[in-house]
């Protein structure tokens, strides 16, 4: 049996969480609950002595870091489904999920933590110019990635894949934290058809 470890409000194991519901697997989902510290606990270290969600158990194999995980699971379970056959998609799918480590990751999800996370963990209000700046961060990454799916349905070429996956959640992270893309026609279109599939809509918290 398949299990997860994450939290529902954490992106990245989100992006697992989806990959399961793509994939239509049997899985059991068990919460880690960050604000109790059960990540920073014996039990969980066991699991990843990192300290981090998520973590994936697929009997004997045990697998963290979201991106790995999803790889992972393509791989074994996805291959073409969410791992495409052709060569140069892989290719792509395999610079997206990179990509979505640096910078989809870092600026985009920046504005969501300023808004949402920061005053939680400091009791004090949001820093409403730091937002600002952050939100304006976040154009580069949307102009690269509007610029490569100008002549694309979907990262990897006309098939969704597990790079739609993760790059995904981060730019539906960068709207929660205010982010506009209205002005990116082409992630704008591309974001729509991603966010509602069945398997996102099944996994939003």
């Amino acid at each position: 049996m398949i299990k997860l470890y994450g939290h529902p409000f954490s992106l990245n194991a989100r992006k697992v969480h989806w990959a399961l519901e793509e994939l239509g697997l049997s899985y059991e989902y068990q919460v880690v609950h960050l604000p109790k510290g059960e990540h920073k606990k014996a039990e969980f270290l066991a699991l990843n002595p990192a300290g981090r969600i998520p973590v994936l158990t697929d009997g004997d194999t045990k697998v963290s870091e979201s991106n790995a995980i999803v790889l992972y699971l393509a791989e074994e379970y996805g291959r073409g489904k969410l791992v495409p056959d052709d060569k140069k998609a892989r290719g792509l799918l395999l610079q997206w999920m990179f990509w979505q480590v640096s910078d989809g990751s870092t600026t985009l999800s920046r504005p969501w933590y300023l808004r949402i996370v920061a005053p939680m963990l400091t009791q004090q209000p949001s820093d409403e110019t730091a937002i600002a700046q952050a939100v304006a961060n976040a154009a580069a990454p949307l102009r690269f990635l509007d610029a490569a799916l100008a002549s694309s349905t979907y990262l990897a070429g006309s098939d969704f894949s597990a790079a739609d996956i993760c790059v995904g959640e981060a730019v539906l992270l960068a709207q929660t934290g205010g982010v506009d893309i209205g002005a990116y026609a082409n992630v704008s279109r591309w974001a729509s058809l991603v966010s509602s599939r069945p398997a996102c809509v099944k996994t939003r918290p």
